[in-house]
């Protein structure tokens, strides 16, 4: 999927995504199907959500955020 993620977003709307992005709950899962597959850890949210779009409100749940660049320049 991430191999096809940059080029079917670019067909639609007209420019490509550099970097995916995923967060895990670490609660229930471990996120190694992520380590496995080369995704980075980038680093553990704050735990908070938005509620009703508008106001941002603590879970108490922190995710792990992991990342992919999707194309070699990303860097750049």
């Amino acid at each position: 999927m991430t191999k096809r993620l940059s080029a079917d977003w670019q067909a639609a709307y007209g420019h490509p995504l550099l970097l995916a992005e995923r967060f895990v709950n670490p609660k229930p899962f471990s996120g190694t199907l992520y380590a496995a597959t080369n995704w980075c850890l980038l680093g553990t949210s704050k735990g908070y959500a938005r509620s009703n779009g508008r106001y941002i409100e603590s879970h108490g749940n922190p995710r792990q955020l992991y990342g992919m660049p999707l194309r070699r320049d990303a860097c750049r």
